[in-house]
């Protein structure tokens, strides 16, 4: 059975900072870096702005007051990043014992939270909301120099805890610190490369949404936005879940119609094959006395063609009138699915689109009434209640090239 999704509510911090042996050590630093991006940029907007302005005092002198704009925004911008936050917020301290670790973590201390805060799940959130959670230390039993899982003799570690119990002298454990702590980090960023899901939850517009574009075939800004600016917009994340979808090549018409369906909400069928009456360029026109005429082969009689492998019709439907109205040439649903198309099927097909209204809002036409529509579109001459969805009215999509 598929689990329910669930949202990281403080209680679930509030749990990890209290027991923190029963988190594993990716666990809990993946809900910390949640939980820095859950409280947005006060702390990357505050540095920048301090930076920016002392940097501005400096450049005016010299370059003017924009410089100033312009590195206190780019300072914003670094502290904005996952990383940036990692390295500055979380510490990964030695641990010292020598006893079997019974967790992969032996602690967590939040040193901008008083103990009495993590009682309750209400206190706890009242302490969230008058300061942000900052500067943890969360001290790894299996990773460090330190420790009977460490790096180095145990020996270190019996000096370093000595000095500590006997002569109250941290500074040799901090001086271990110095190296362990960015080798946590720098593991648990290598954990994280590869797991797309993880990357989504913190970074999804700066590594994850592009590397999707990408695999897309839009990585190119213009074309994106072309299709997010333009009416009938598609944004970038809808196209970034359909990559799969857009570099499947040929595409067939049960993963259109599915896609189409699975994007609009509404029941689409694509109907493969449709034949139609293609005008010939003069350059190719069939003349006495010209070369490569051979009959049955490439002469032809007459100014068009009749293709079959041009064109594809678009059933979709049965549609409720506001629905239908929206798929109604120059309409909003008709624009995006002239993109969507063209996204998905490429430039080389037009499509023919038929809208199917249901019977239950076909209605007659009368003069003067509010709301009325276009005859033969969504408006009917009709005497009586219609027994069958119509699906009179239909248009032709040209790709957008």
């Amino acid at each position: 059975m598929r689990s329910p999704k669930r949202r990281i509510d403080p209680g679930v911090i509030r749990r990890l900072l209290r027991q923190p042996y029963r988190f594993q050590f990716f666990q809990a630093v993946r809900l910390l870096q949640i939980q820095f991006a859950r409280q947005g940029r006060a702390q990357g907007d505050a540095n920048g702005g301090v930076h920016g302005a002392a940097n501005g005092v400096a450049n005016r002198a010299v370059n003017g007051a924009v410089n100033g704009a312009v590195n206190g925004n780019a300072i914003a911008r670094v502290a904005d990043t996952p990383e940036h936050q990692l390295a500055t917020r979380v510490r990964f301290p030695n641990a010292l014992s020598l006893s079997f670790p019974a967790s992969e973590i032996v602690q967590i201390e939040a040193g901008s939270f008083a103990k009495e805060a993590l009682d309750s799940d209400a206190g706890f959130a009242e302490a969230l909301a008058q300061r942000p959670l900052d500067d943890v230390a969360v001290t790894p039993a299996f990773f460090g120099m330190l420790g009977g899982q460490g790096a180095l003799p145990l020996h270190y570690t019996e000096v370093v805890a000595e000095r500590e119990t006997m002569r109250r002298d941290g500074a040799a454990r901090a001086f271990f610190d110095i190296f362990s702590n960015r080798a946590a980090a720098l593991f648990y960023l290598a954990w994280k490369k590869y797991r797309l899901p993880f990357q989504h939850e913190v970074d999804r517009t700066r590594h994850y949404l592009p590397l999707l574009l990408s695999l897309a075939g839009v990585a190119d800004a213009g074309v994106r936005r072309g299709l997010r600016e333009t009416p009938g917009t598609i944004h970038d994340e809808a196209v970034a879940g359909y990559a799969t979808a857009v570099r499947h090549r040929p595409m067939s018409a049960s993963y259109l119609q599915q896609v189409l369906s699975d994007y609009f909400r509404v029941p689409f069928r694509v109907e493969q094959f449709v034949g139609g009456w293609y005008r010939v360029p003069p350059s190719q026109w069939s003349r006495l006395g010209g070369v490569n005429n051979v009959l049955g082969a490439t002469a032809l009689a007459g100014q068009r063609v009749w293709q079959r492998d041009l064109r594809v019709r678009v059933w979709i439907g049965p549609l409720a009138r506001d629905q239908y109205r929206a798929f109604l040439p120059g309409a909003e649903g008709a624009l995006a699915l002239r993109k969507m198309l063209t996204v998905l099927g490429g430039a080389t097909l037009e499509y023919e689109v038929k809208p199917i209204l249901r019977r239950q809002d076909v209605t007659g036409s009368q003069l003067g009434a509010a709301g009325s529509g276009h005859v033969g579109w969504d408006t009917f001459l009709v005497s009586r209640p219609a027994t069958q969805d119509r699906s009179d009215a239909h248009y032709t999509l040209s790709p957008i090239h």
